[in-house]
């Protein structure tokens, strides 16, 4: 298994970049892909439960009553939640029967949390992608983003970390957009490149960025100020409203870290002003990320083989 000291350090990435929006030569053609995005029958609205989560991202203040009325009016959520509450990943092995009993043992903060993973796979399991696009890796990274952000937030203290759990899943949603709207686009960039960096660099150059399509998709789903913050800003957070500048910086750090994690090589350093933001330093992301190395790949993998069976 890779260590801190076996990882070739490369950063900071990307903060400060430039022109961190597509440069590409037809600005119609960028018009064009945001209709598509905003205006496509592909990307419904989010179920009533899943937008109300989203909604609710800044209000820690859902009561058990309220979740488990809402859940329990869907019986294969249900049953989707009791799975996961009954795995090795919890380690309870069956002995989790009704919903009631799930939320006092596992407690209403990770039910909220299994409820969010499978409602937003659910949302689009059954859609059409890119042939490169490939659905396992795509969680496995935003499930680790989601991990990584909640224990940033425990450290530094600057969000609550169910919020900081919900901004990472949610971050590429974008990329699973261009993957469906745009394919074209989505190949364009994927196909030769061997790491994240390259990606990154062929979407600003020859694409339409990622955070882009992600910020119109929040605007679409209307999704609140910090959410669509998270979307579009995740890789450059000094150019977001300085109202979520903690929220964005805290992705960007926590994106580093989930890539890092699952790259052969790199460790990808976040520029000292997100740190500083989020009160840390250097020594103190390295702490995190060898803490994440420890522990969350495993736990990661095991929640998408429960999420994905047969995809990962």
């Amino acid at each position: 298994m890779d260590t801190l000291e076996t990882k070739t350090k490369i950063g900071p990435v990307f903060l400060h970049m430039e022109n961190s929006t597509s440069r590409t030569k037809d600005p119609n053609r960028l018009q064009a892909i945001r209709k598509m995005v905003t205006q496509s029958e592909w990307l419904p609205a989010p179920s009533s439960l899943l937008a109300e989560i989203l909604a609710n991202l800044d209000d820690n203040k859902t009561t058990i009553e309220h979740l488990e009325q809402k859940l329990n009016k869907d019986p294969s959520l249900v049953a989707q939640i009791l799975k996961v509450a009954n795995s090795a990943y919890y380690g309870f092995q069956g002995k989790i029967e009704t919903l009631s009993k799930a939320i006092v043992i596992i407690g209403i903060g990770e039910i909220r949390t299994i409820c969010l993973n499978v409602l937003l796979i659910h949302q689009f399991k059954d859609q059409p992608f890119a042939k490169e696009f490939q659905p396992a890796l795509f969680w496995r990274h935003s499930l680790c983003a989601a991990y990584c952000a909640e224990q940033i937030a425990q450290a530094s203290m600057v969000i609550r970390p169910d919020s900081a759990y919900t901004m990472g899943l949610i971050h590429d949603l974008g990329r699973l957009a261009m993957a469906a709207i745009v394919p074209e686009e989505f190949a364009s960039v994927a196909t030769g490149s061997t790491n994240a960096l390259e990606i990154l660099e062929k979407e600003v150059s020859t694409s339409v960025p990622h955070w882009e399509i992600g910020g119109w998709l929040a605007e679409k789903w209307n999704l609140p100020g910090v959410a669509r913050a998270a979307l579009k800003y995740h890789h450059h957070p000094e150019k977001a409203p300085l109202a979520y500048r903690k929220e964005t910086s805290l992705v960007y750090t926590a994106n580093l870290m989930a890539t890092s994690l699952y790259d052969e090589g790199d460790l990808l350093l976040p520029a000292q002003d997100a740190l500083t933001v989020l009160d840390l330093d250097l020594e103190g992301y390295d702490a995190l990320l060898e803490e994440a190395m420890q522990s969350l790949r495993d736990k990661v993998d095991t929640l998408v083989n429960l999420l994905l069976p047969g995809e990962g």
